[in-house]
């Protein structure tokens, strides 16, 4: 799991301590990473389930691939309206135009253009997401 090429996900992605995970079971829902263990086991916690740590061959089982969040922990997809607000910022709401494993692209009302979020951003930022998605798209 955690080779000369740092910790991977079923996809061959890189997995970090702060990302997010969804699985191809459904019933896990999403779960963060929270520590890279030196055994080469990964810990993931569930909001519904607990603190599981699994190696790659789990990894791969249960079909485990980094997604972006927001700091809530809901998946995000383009098209949703998020908003962010942090010490010292006002209110800013915005709209998500695409999403990576690592990544997203997010265009606040104010500002010229778009810019690009990792994880530890959306996190720094308190990025929420303001409305609610079904599997493809949004309402």
């Amino acid at each position: 799991c955690c080779g000369g090429r740092g910790c991977r996900d079923a996809a061959g992605g890189p997995l970090t301590v702060g990302a997010w995970v969804e699985s191809s079971q459904h019933f896990l829902g999403l779960g963060k990473v929270t520590r890279i263990l030196p055994n080469g086991r990964v810990s993931f916690d569930w909001p519904l389930l607990g603190t599981y740590s699994y190696n790659m061959p789990d990894i791969k089982h249960y079909g485990l691939k980094a997604v972006m969040a927001d700091v809530d922990g809901r998946k995000l997809v383009p098209r949703q309206a998020v908003s962010s607000e942090s010490v010292g910022r006002p209110l800013q709401l915005g709209a998500v135009i695409e999403v990576y494993p690592d990544s997203v692209t997010i265009a606040f009302d104010g500002m010229r253009g778009s810019s690009t979020y990792y994880q530890q951003d959306i996190d720094k930022f308190n990025v929420k997401a303001t409305t609610r998605c079904g599997n493809r798209c949004c309402c």
